[in-house]
């Protein structure tokens, strides 16, 4: 059985950032709702745009046209998980990041779905995976998959500085995309959801306990770092030697998984840049700067205690305390037990920073100003913030939940039993499709019989009538018969 705390979820007051694939659900779905006549040359435009031949633009804007026309959130896998999952925990305000592999019938959907989106009113934000081509050769290594880490990273940190909880969606797209998203998800922490097209919700993987012990990643995080850097040479790779060199001076052998040969060089692997996108976002230059304003004078708050939230004087001094932190105010009560973050960023208040405080009865919103002026310190800050706030819960007896605890399971042991609970869905989902055709069929015959019935009924009226008439016939006759 699933984590209480999984089947229990509710996240209606949080805004939601999914990050998916985009793969070809809506290309091979689409005669799926067209009748013959009207497919036309469907196939023979689906291979040309497959082979990437020249085709005149046109012909190409024609066949989006027709396709978009027919778009609907239940006609392609990247909308149909989008909905199922929005309906069923009940997400208000969302919004979608969209990541294509580098082939033309990805992008070409992505194209249509994120036109469909907008047209919804859904904030969309489209990437290219550069190289993630599936062609056989190096670029796929090389290329394709560090540009994938690359953008389920930015989109997950973009998602955070937006305000929104980021979940992967690793419904859509190749399979090699959404292994990628699926361990992306275990490393960064960040919920990942799956939908089968049989299934009726969705289902969230289980978290799994997947990071790079912090020993084993001090002694490599600087070849990590260096080796990436090689790319930018012409080699694109760091030489035999070198790589070497740094082993035998260092004696270390428990991190080489994180890097691999090539071309007579060295790279990182896809485990290498998977850890380096997640352990190396944030250096030690994007440190905040302190602010001018003295402890005493930051906090504003100038509603009487007794209205507040238990705790609210206590956290906003301990948040005033943070050197970055200009001052924390007071704005408006709500009635919600969650405490947490609620700022989206923006970039014309890069340092502003919303807080809800609660003590599981009421709650108040707290305006914090810092000296963040970026995108990547604003990110710094809220998550300094949301480490002093989990703190700050404990000390009256409720627990600080960050939005993406609600996704996580104990129960390492389900990514097991996912896979037999998908094939039993399958399996169960293929038997009921056998009994209904079954049903249908006796429904049929039911249909055949009551016709077969009816028209056996109608002889028997009729041969009744011709009986009743001869009937009438043969005693005309004999009263006939008598007179004469």
């Amino acid at each position: 059985m699933l984590n209480e705390r999984v089947m229990d979820l509710n996240i209606k007051d949080m805004h939601v950032s999914f990050i998916a694939a985009v793969g070809t659900s809506l290309l091979t779905q689409y005669p799926k709702y067209c009748k013959d006549d009207e497919l036309g040359d469907y196939q023979d435009f689906v291979q040309m745009l497959d082979s990437e031949a020249e085709m005149e633009s046109d012909y190409l804007k024609v066949w989006e046209q027709r396709i978009a026309q027919t778009l609907s959130w239940d006609k392609c896998a990247e909308l149909n998980s989008i909905q199922c999952f929005v309906n069923h925990y009940k997400v208000g305000d969302y919004s979608v990041k969209l990541i294509s592999s580098d082939t033309s019938l990805a992008k070409f959907s992505s194209k249509i779905i994120t036109k469909y989106l907008l047209s919804e009113g859904i904030i969309t934000r489209q990437q290219i995976s550069v190289g993630l081509i599936y062609d056989g050769t190096d670029r796929f290594s090389r290329i394709g998959f560090p540009s994938l880490i690359s953008n389920i990273k930015i989109s997950i940190d973009l998602s955070k500085t937006e305000g929104y909880l980021p979940v992967l969606n690793s419904t859509p797209g190749f399979k090699a995309e959404t292994s990628i998203m699926t361990l992306m998800g275990a490393i960064t922490n960040t919920p990942v959801f799956y939908m089968h097209e049989k299934m009726d919700r969705p289902f969230l993987l289980p978290a799994m306990p997947v990071s790079l012990s912090k020993e084993i990643w001090k002694r490599w995080n600087k070849l990590v770092k260096a080796v990436k850097l090689k790319e930018t040479t012409k080699s694109g790779t760091m030489s035999a030697q070198e790589y070497s060199g740094y082993i035998k001076q260092h004696q270390i052998l428990d991190g080489d998984f994180l890097f691999e040969e090539y071309d007579n060089g060295i790279t990182l692997s896809t485990l290498g840049y998977i850890f380096h996108e997640a352990y190396c976002p944030i250096t030690s230059e994007n440190k905040l700067k302190k602010s001018k304003v003295s402890p005493e004078n930051r906090i504003v708050i100038s509603k009487a205690p007794h209205h507040h939230p238990k705790g609210t004087y206590s956290v906003a001094r301990n948040i005033a305390g943070l050197n970055f932190v200009e001052s924390v105010a007071s704005k408006e009560f709500r009635d919600s037990p969650v405490t947490r973050i609620l700022s989206r960023y923006n970039k014309e208040k890069p340092g502003e920073i919303f807080v809800q405080w609660s003590d599981k009865s009421k709650a108040v919103i707290l305006p914090i100003k810092t000296t963040a002026i970026n995108e990547i310190e604003h990110s710094i800050a809220r998550q300094s913030i949301e480490e002093l706030l989990e703190i700050e819960s404990i000390d009256i007896d409720k627990n600080f939940i960050r939005p993406e605890e609600l996704f996580r399971s104990d129960q390492v042991l389900l990514i097991d039993r996912l896979s037999d609970y998908s094939n039993q869905i399958v399996s169960y989902a293929s038997e009921i499709e056998q009994l209904n055709e079954i049903v249908s069929k006796l429904s049929d015959s039911q249909k055949e019989l009551e016709h077969e019935i009816n028209d056996q009924k109608n002889i028997i009226v009729l041969l009744e009538e011709e009986l009743l008439a001869i009937t009438k016939m043969s005693v005309l006759a004999k009263i006939k018969n008598i007179f004469i």
